[in-house]
């Protein structure tokens, strides 16, 4: 099973959406349509969660590639709510910065 908590989500959503769109391939739209829902959206309602502040802070790079790959997947993806929620995610990654 791929992963659908903490930060990996963001990967997989990411790197399959970028695909789909770069190819126009519906197999690669679908499959991300259905890592984007599958058990009731967990990797998005992970994403949606707060940022644990309590752990120590990650290198600059590290933070940077994750507000790279949440802003991509919100220019591409249509859906209000999903792109609110990585809009969310850029904005409280870049504070915990």
């Amino acid at each position: 099973m791929t992963a659908q908590d903490g930060k990996m989500p963001l990967v997989l959503l990411c790197m399959t959406a970028i695909g789909a769109d770069v190819t126009g391939d519906a197999e690669l739209n679908a499959d991300y349509e259905r890592f984007a829902t599958e058990n009731n959206a967990r990797r998005y309602e992970s994403l949606a969660k707060p940022i644990d502040t309590t752990r120590p802070r990650r290198y600059t790079m590290f933070q940077n590639q994750h507000i790279f790959r949440a802003e991509t997947l919100r220019r591409i993806e249509t859906n209000p709510e999903r792109r609110d929620i990585l809009r969310c995610r850029t904005v409280n990654t870049a504070r915990t910065c």
